[in-house]
């Protein structure tokens, strides 16, 4: 079956397969992006705290700086804090 996998706890194997399926399913739908944001909005990075898996995190002068896998329902809330490095 397509959602099966061996795991022994005993050996550690087969755990990293499984935590990437965890993974694949709950952030289905998902994208990746590069959000910039401003230290006033706090209370979205909460919410991408809250709902979104945060890949990687950075304080710049002007922002937090962030790669997150973020989950369709959210995507137009934090589409005009996109950053692209230049």
């Amino acid at each position: 079956k397509q959602d099966e996998i061996w795991i022994s706890a005993e050996r550690g194997k087969g755990l990293e397969e499984l935590l990437e399926m965890i993974r694949s399913k709950v952030y289905a739908g998902s994208e990746t992006l590069d959000i910039l944001l401003p230290f006033s909005k706090g209370d979205l990075l909460n919410l991408l705290h809250q709902r979104a898996h945060i890949l990687a995190e950075e304080y710049l002068p002007n922002g937090t700086l962030l790669k997150v896998d973020i989950p369709a329902d959210l995507l137009n809330r934090f589409r005009e804090y996109t950053y692209e490095a230049i």
